[in-house]
């Protein structure tokens, strides 16, 4: 795979650049890490079984720590081969694949009067961007699953160390969508006629439903431990799980549950 050579050029790139300052304190930081996520779904407007699996996920963040506050960036690839669990277990000669794109900024403002910077509380917003793609396998004639939505959400940041460690930090992340621009189609594929209209970028938009939490729900929950190994760079051991629910289409909801393991290499910019 032509990924793995790029990826450890740009590892060795960053810590050729990276300035010796310390870390866990404010400046600018950025991470490269990888993953392995495990996807439990239920799609209900594609089939009648849920499919669960785990595959390989490349994630990268940039985080701007300052007096006042966090900005944070984040960036995520996810490919993943689902299975249909089935009671009594027996193989259904068949497996989903699955492709996740996420994108997220958020700025989180300091409150509280503790000012140590390894132990500070933050609230604020984030802006997100998901695309989801599923392929299921026969005998269902639905195969494509396609979820796109952009939400503005609120959440919460803690930041602290590890106990009395001096080389331990550790940050939590709540995040809740409020509104959304949500697509979801039942159906994708040609319809049963003979002429086929040119589709343009305006019909996808007026495809997309303004939505809330009731016709919404996606809660993400990110826990990140950062060991300094260097006074430029640290190790982080980064989860994340999300849960995210929608009834629309009507009659056809969709629950969908992932949690993530991974490393990351993180470099003082």
């Amino acid at each position: 795979m032509k990924i793995w050579p790029s990826f450890l050029v740009l590892l060795c790139c960053l810590s050729l650049s990276a300035q010796e300052n310390i870390l866990n304190a404010h400046g600018k930081y950025l991470t490269l890490g990888l993953g392995i996520p495990i996807h439990t779904v239920r799609d209900q407007a594609h089939t009648s079984l849920a499919y669960r699996g785990s595959g390989l996920r490349i994630f990268t963040n940039f985080e701007e720590i300052r007096d006042n506050g966090v900005f944070r960036l984040s960036f995520a690839i996810e490919n993943a081969t689902l299975k249909a669990k089935v009671k009594p277990r027996k193989d259904t000669q068949g497996k989903a694949q699955l492709n996740d794109l996420s994108f997220s900024v958020g700025y989180y403002v300091s409150v509280g009067g503790d000012a140590s910077s390894d132990n500070r509380q933050y609230i604020g917003g984030a802006f997100n961007v998901q695309g989801n793609n599923r392929s299921y396998p026969l005998p269902t004639n639905n195969t494509e699953s396609l979820l796109f939505q952009s939400s503005l959400s609120i959440g919460a940041l803690d930041r602290r160390r590890i106990g009395n460690s001096a080389t331990w930090v550790a940050s939590t992340r709540v995040e809740l969508p409020i509104v959304a621009a949500l697509y979801r189609p039942s159906y994708i594929g040609v319809g049963p006629f003979l002429h086929i209209p040119e589709v343009k970028g305006k019909d996808f938009f007026k495809s997309c439903s303004i939505v809330t939490l009731n016709k919404f729900f996606k809660i993400t929950v990110g826990i990140d431990a950062d060991n300094q190994v260097r006074d430029w760079r640290s190790n982080r051991i980064a989860y994340d799980w999300s849960l995210l629910y929608t009834p629309l289409p009507k009659t056809k909801p969709m629950i969908a549950t992932v949690g993530s393991l991974g490393y990351g290499f993180r470099v003082l910019l």
